[in-house]
């Protein structure tokens, strides 16, 4: 079961709560504020966007490994977005992902050991949650 999480105003956290309140934040006639969060992963033969990720802005289509990354393409940003990765640990030897955004439509995921070696293989332990914040 997931925790909400509080906020000051004593509201939770949502989509709509940041969809409504992020054009203030953005700053002057920033409309259209959109945030998305996804759990991605790769299942051993394909990256996903997994079925549970509370985001239809992202889906597994918009996910293709490429050479030591995975490519997200993205849809109906103006501006480069601010992106976030935390790690999901489910296995034994997980992998600690690094984002990128690189343009208004793609973002770049790639994931380091815990040496701080890039791991260009694909491999299950690749499996993050990724939030995507713009307008």
């Amino acid at each position: 079961m997931a925790t909400d999480i509080g906020l000051a105003d004593g509201q939770n956290a949502s989509a709509a709560y940041f969809n409504d309140r992020l054009p203030f934040v953005a700053g002057a006639n920033k409309t259209k504020a959109k945030l998305i969060w996804a759990h991605i992963r790769y299942t051993g033969s394909a990256w996903e966007v997994v079925s549970t990720t509370d985001s239809a802005g992202l889906v597994s289509g918009n996910l293709a490994w490429s050479t030591d990354h995975v490519n997200i393409t993205l849809k109906g940003y103006t501006a480069i977005v601010p992106a976030f990765a935390t790690p999901v640990y489910n296995a034994a030897v997980a992998l600690i992902p690094q984002i990128t955004p690189s343009s208004t439509t793609q973002c770049q995921v790639h994931f380091v050991d815990y040496a701080g070696v890039r791991v260009t293989t694909q491999a299950t332990t690749m499996n993050c949650t990724i939030l995507l914040l713009g307008i």
